[in-house]
């Protein structure tokens, strides 16, 4: 089962998570660029800086919703 990363920690970020879970994926972390949510966790999954992906192998996945941006 492949692990994906998803960069984003907001409303878009948590539907995106509904949807690779049921198309049976795993999701590895979160990424986001607001240092108040590294180390959060959403769904049981930890929110991290995105200097993690640096050296990451993976597929990043980015929710196409947006709402202030």
């Amino acid at each position: 089962m492949e692990e994906l990363i998803i960069w984003g920690a907001g409303k878009a970020a948590e539907i995106r998570y509904d949807w690779v879970i049921l198309a049976g994926y795993q999701v590895k972390f979160f990424v986001d660029n607001d240092s108040k949510k590294w180390g959060g966790m959403i769904r049981g999954v930890t929110i991290y800086s995105p200097e993690i992906i640096k050296g990451c192998k993976g597929t990043i996945v980015i929710p196409d919703l947006y709402k202030d941006e």
